[in-house]
């Protein structure tokens, strides 16, 4: 199949989901063009990486000046902020022309997240008949409700409480929009399942879990692991992982270390939020940053 892949950020070895898919599906055989964002130098490096796999990548630079100028614009509407954080309307231009033209004709559209869900809306008007398929990868408003429970930080707090409504009504929308919808677990798929819409029927559903590449993925056996140490890792800005984070410190740590207080947990992972910076002035606490 040639597949044009649309994701709103640049696939690489941190956004394992799109790469790994991406690399699987080329290496079953299929032609993958990938459509993204770039945010910065160090996207446009992964860019370079995914053209010198042999991908065919579009891409547009997007400042993150114009996300937030997008963000903006809806704040008075009822469209999700995350839906419009990675909008660019010549990449989605690019995208339309290239779904029309015949050499080569794409045979469906895969694009991922809620923040694509716009240029997936965009092929449905302007580029009808070919097949869209929309990984939702979670549920975004079963991750609001989580973080708005758990959740520390009070801007935080008040953005998830902003997006919620928008955000329910916006994947109701979507998976009875596009014509196959995927998420990572089975608790996703039944929460955006249990979203209340009108009585068009969902789209099919199918669960497609995150895989671990176990050649690359191994046990090192001439490290010897270090005793009474735990590691948490993931992307430290993201609102889920804070949320997390703050749980693990705040309320599990505390019973570990009562049964063994030499316990030291590392938080490793790119760009953590002040919040989740704070904790390692517990001397028990490492974050890492980026490793």
């Amino acid at each position: 199949m040639n597949i044009a892949f649309v994701v709103p950020y640049v696939p690489n070895k941190i956004r394992t989901r799109s790469y790994n898919l991406i690399r699987h599906l080329a290496k079953a055989g299929h032609d993958v063009s990938v459509f993204t964002i770039v945010s910065n130098l160090r996207e446009e490096a992964d860019v370079a990486a995914l053209q010198a796999m042999g991908f065919k990548v579009y891409f547009r630079r997007l400042p993150s000046w114009r996300s937030a100028f997008n963000c903006l614009a809806v704040v008075p509407t009822n469209i999700p902020l995350q839906s419009v954080f990675s909008w660019d309307a010549e990449l989605a231009r690019q995208l339309v022309v290239a779904l029309k033209a015949n050499n080569p004709r794409f045979d469906v559209v895969h694009v991922e997240h809620l923040r694509g869900s716009q240029y997936a809306r965009h092929v449905v008007t302007q580029a009808p008949g070919i097949p869209v398929v929309w990984d939702s990868v979670d549920c975004i408003s079963h991750l609001f409700e989580q973080a708005g429970r758990n959740g520390s930080n009070f801007f935080g707090n008040i953005v998830t409480r902003f997006e919620l409504g928008r955000t329910r009504q916006a994947e109701a929308e979507a998976i009875r929009l596009f014509d196959h919808v995927l998420t990572t677990s089975v608790v996703d798929k039944n929460a955006l399942l249990a979203l209340p819409a009108s009585d068009r029927t969902p789209s099919p559903v199918s669960v497609l879990p995150g895989g671990v590449d176990l050649e690359y993925f191994h046990p090192n056996l001439d490290v010897t692991p270090k005793p009474d140490t735990l590691v948490f890792s993931g992307k430290l800005s993201y609102h889920a992982n804070i949320a997390m984070v703050s749980h693990l410190v705040h309320e599990i740590m505390p019973y570990v270390w009562q049964k063994r207080p030499r316990v030291r947990l590392i938080i490793a992972g790119k760009d953590p939020s002040r919040s989740v910076i704070e904790f390692a002035k517990n001397p028990l606490i490492e974050v890492t940053g980026t490793v």
